[in-house]
């Protein structure tokens, strides 16, 4: 599994989830060989969807190293916005200064 098919099966496209679930049960209470088959072919089919997932975010960091090398390169310009609160109560009126880095491909980050 690679870290974008994570996202594929997203219902909003930009946010992914994993869940792994499985139920086992302790071994010195099981009392078949039946029983200890199943529960030892869960164990390995959890253990391949881990490994799955592992891999998955391992492709996923190493986007988001790319990502954080594009982002600290990418040319930007200063704005800042002057923002207007007025109070609910006594309706006294204050501002705020606001400095924005408008970056080249459109995205906005605000200075702290």
């Amino acid at each position: 599994m690679t870290w974008q098919e994570l996202f594929a099966h997203s219902w909003r496209g930009d946010e992914a989830e994993i869940k792994i679930f499985d139920h086992l049960r302790r071994p010195d209470k099981l009392t078949d060989t039946d029983g200890v088959a199943l529960y030892d072919r869960s164990a390995a089919g959890t253990i391949q969807r881990m490994e799955e997932a592992l891999e998955a975010l391992k492709g996923y960091r190493q986007a988001l190293a790319e990502r954080y090398a594009v982002l600290a390169t990418m040319p930007y310009k200063l704005r800042l916005d002057l923002i207007r609160h007025k109070g609910w109560y006594d309706k006294r009126v204050t501002y705020t200064l606001r400095l924005v880095r408008v970056y080249e491909d459109g995205h906005e980050d605000t200075e702290h």
